[in-house]
C-alpha cells in the first residue's frame, strides 16, 4: 500500500519547525508499540509543519533512544544514520482517525476543546519486521487532503495520483 498526503494549496510553501530530542521514559503505548523493555528510554520531538504562515500539522515522534546517533555525529538525519547502521525504515502502518481535540491539543493549537482534527498514527518498522518509531500527527481540519493508493505488487502498472 502506498500513502500519500497531498495539501489542499497549491504553490504553498512547506516548512518544518522542530526542538530536539531528550531521552526520557516511554509512556505506556509507546513501550508497547515500540516493544521495549520496561527501563528503556525514548526520545521525542514536535515538529510543527507549516504551509505558508498556517500551521498545518503538529508530529509527536518517539523513538527508542537505543537507536539515536551518536552525539558525535551532530544534525545527522534519524533516516540517513539508521540507513548507515543497517536499520533502515522499510514500511510503517499509519491509521488514519477522526478525533475531537482534547484540552491539551486545544491548547497546542489555540481551538476551542472539541473541535474536529484528524490523528495520524504511524509505526515505523526496518526490514526485520522491528518498530522503531512512533508518530502520533495532530492535523487541523479543512487543511489537508488525504489519498490512500492500494495497489497490488505483482502488477507493474504505477498508479496517476
Amino acid at each position: 500500500m502506498h500513502l500519500r498526503a497531498t495539501s489542499g494549496r497549491q504553490h504553498a510553501h512547506h516548512r518544518r519547525e522542530t526542538a530536539p530530542m531528550n531521552p526520557t521514559p516511554p509512556a505506556h503505548e509507546e513501550l508497547i508499540r515500540l516493544d521495549l523493555a520496561p527501563a528503556a528510554k525514548v526520545a521525542r520531538r514536535k515538529r510543527l509543519r507549516k504551509v505558508d504562515a498556517t500551521a498545518m500539522a503538529i508530529e509527536m515522534p518517539a523513538i527508542a533512544a537505543s537507536i539515536l546517533p551518536p552525539p558525535q555525529v551532530p544534525g545527522a538525519a534519524l533516516s540517513a544514520y539508521l540507513e548507515s547502521i543497517g536499520k533502515p525504515i522499510v514500511g510503517a502502518l499509519q491509521p488514519h482517525r477522526a478525533i475531537n481535540a482534547s484540552d491539551d491539543c486545544a491548547a497546542r493549537w489555540d481551538i476551542a476543546p472539541g473541535t474536529a482534527m484528524l490523528l495520524l498514527t504511524r509505526v515505523a518498522y526496518t526490514q526485520d519486521n522491528t518498530p522503531n518509531e512512533i508518530t502520533d500527527t495532530d492535523c487541523r481540519n479543512g487543511y489537508d487532503d488525504f489519498i490512500a493508493a492500494l495497489r497490488r505488487d505483482d502488477f507493474a502498472a504505477p498508479l496517476q495520483l
